[in-house]
């Protein structure tokens, strides 16, 4: 642990040249000793870095946080922390009338002059989007002043695919696309990304702000996420007076998560389908499933054809919804005889 990085004596002369000990005619030596940075002592305070450099071991090629590379040799701008006493060590000589009172101490303290130069910082809420294909969502990008920065901050955008689809990059826009910042105040913009041709995937959308030669860059994750529907079996071969069934099955596509509706409309597909008091009626054991990211969920189609249903081929459509998207998957239906 470096207590002192910097020690050393002030000599009053009197009527002769002052060495290392107080000596007649040089009285009162002043002992000093400084910490060029309180952090050097170990100990760093919250939400801080150590830094033990000394004053000494400053080079141009290794500064510490506190010294600058230019002009040359480095120069440190330093925290001084320290104690100033009268030394005691020689109460004894001759004509010493104010040493031998013991130590005399006098804390001084000292702060490091600044040459930070004004900046500024990017955030995103939320910092990364999970948008169903098709879709749109939006993350408020903020912009905070530092060091008393202040001025105009110009935002653009660049996208880009992490899973190496060729489809079309979804669109970012910012609203305003420029926001003034005063001194430690903050302002924010809307990022707003547009699914409607794009695939699913994974995405990298960097933020940049520039204030004139300053500029500052933030990343976004983008995942667009989907959903699919398969019907097993896709056909269902059902005599009059009888209901067969068939698994519908719903898995997320690139980690979607979510409630999905479920809906099932029949239709006839013949001219002599929908000629009969009662076409096929379709019934599902659940009209909404949740999948988690990578779940997938079952949910049973019951077809039934009643003694008047007139044989012939039909369709049910069965719908299934989450936000605005939907996806819609068919299951063939013959009503025969026997």
């Amino acid at each position: 642990m470096n207590l002192s990085d910097t020690t050393f004596n002030a000599f009053t002369p009197g009527y002769a040249t002052c060495i290392s000990t107080n000596t007649t005619g040089c009285m009162h030596t002043i002992h000093m000793e400084f910490d060029h940075d309180w952090k050097a002592a170990g100990y760093c305070g919250p939400s801080t870095a150590c830094d033990p450099h000394a004053m000494a071991q400053a080079t141009p090629a290794e500064p510490s946080p506190n010294c600058q590379k230019t002009p040359v040799p480095a120069a440190c701008f330093i925290d001084v922390q320290g104690y100033v006493f009268w030394d005691s060590e020689a109460a004894n000589a001759p004509g010493a009338w104010h040493s031998f009172s013991g130590w005399e101490i006098h804390p001084l303290t000292a702060w490091r002059i600044s040459n930070t130069s004004p900046d500024f910082s990017l955030s995103a809420s939320p910092s990364s989007l999970a948008i169903l294909l098709g879709q749109s969502a939006s993350s408020t990008i903020t912009v905070n002043s530092l060091n008393s920065f202040t001025g105009s901050i110009s935002f653009t955008t660049t996208v880009v695919s992490q899973s190496n689809s060729s489809a079309p990059a979804p669109v970012v826009t910012m609203n305003p696309s420029t926001v003034t910042v005063s001194a430690s105040g903050m302002n924010s913009s809307t990022l707003s990304v547009t699914t409607a041709s794009s695939d699913t995937g994974d995405y990298a959308v960097t933020v940049t702000g520039t204030s004139g030669n300053l500029s500052r860059s933030m990343i976004l994750s983008v995942d667009i996420v989907d959903f699919g529907i398969v019907a097993n079996p896709a056909s269902l071969a059902i005599p009059i007076g009888s209901s067969r069934q068939s698994t519908l099955t719903l898995a997320g596509i690139n980690g979607f998560s979510g409630s999905i509706g479920l809906t099932a409309n029949v239709s006839p597909t013949s001219l002599t389908g929908g000629l009969s008091p009662s076409d096929p009626t379709a019934s599902l054991s659940a009209s909404n499933v949740a999948l988690t990211a990578g779940g997938t969920a079952a949910v049973t189609l019951t077809v039934s054809a009643s003694l008047l249903t007139t044989p012939g081929t039909y369709a049910v459509s069965i719908s299934a919804t989450s936000g605005g998207l939907t996806h819609t998957t068919v299951v063939n239906i013959t009503v025969t005889l026997v």
